[in-house]
This record gives structure tokens, sequence and C-alpha cells, in this order.
């Protein structure tokens, strides 16, 4: 009679294969970089810049960092109290006292 044998390691290679299976998805996660909205990516690799990236997600690749810089514009308040109640077109405060 014969015996029903067993692939011999069958389990090591099941566990072998999982092991490469999330190491080759995390590095492949590593690789891509996203960018925020209003926001814009400058890709540096090993130091130098490649290029930029629009908001969103993509592939960068392993080596590159992406520095994210804020694109919206900022209000200015003026406090316009006081001696300082008036300016001209170049936004420098008239004096309105006379001499």
């Amino acid at each position: 009679m014969k015996k029903n044998k067993k692939a011999q390691g069958g389990p090591a290679i099941a566990i072998a294969a999982i092991f490469v299976f999330v190491a080759v998805f995390l590095v492949l996660m590593l690789g891509f970089d996203t960018v925020d909205a209003n926001h814009l990516g400058v890709q540096v690799k090993l130091g130098q810049i490649k290029g930029v990236q629009d908001a969103g997600m993509q592939w960068t690749g392993l080596f590159t960092h992406v520095y994210q810089y804020d694109m919206r514009t900022r209000k200015n308040v003026i406090d316009m109290s006081g001696d300082n109640s008036a300016v001209d077109k170049t936004g420098q405060a008239v004096c309105n006292h006379q001499h």
C-alpha cells in the first residue's frame, strides 16, 4: 500500500510567501507621496531637486522626499486707528498734523 504523503514544508512555504508579499507591499507603499490641497510639492531625490508635484498622491520612488509649500494667500490686517488713520497708495501712513 502507498501512503499519501503531504508536501513537506507546506506551512513554511506559505508563511514565507506571506512574509514576502507583506514586505513587497510595504516597500511599494513607501514610494508613494501625498501633497495636500492648496499646496505644491517639491520632489528632492538624494539632495537634488527632481521636479514639482501637484496636490494628490503620486508614485515618486523610494529615495524621493516631497517638501510641501502652502500656496494659499494670507489676509493682512492693518490697524487704521489713531495717527495711522489714512494711508497713501503705497501703504505709507499719512499724517494729518499741520505744521
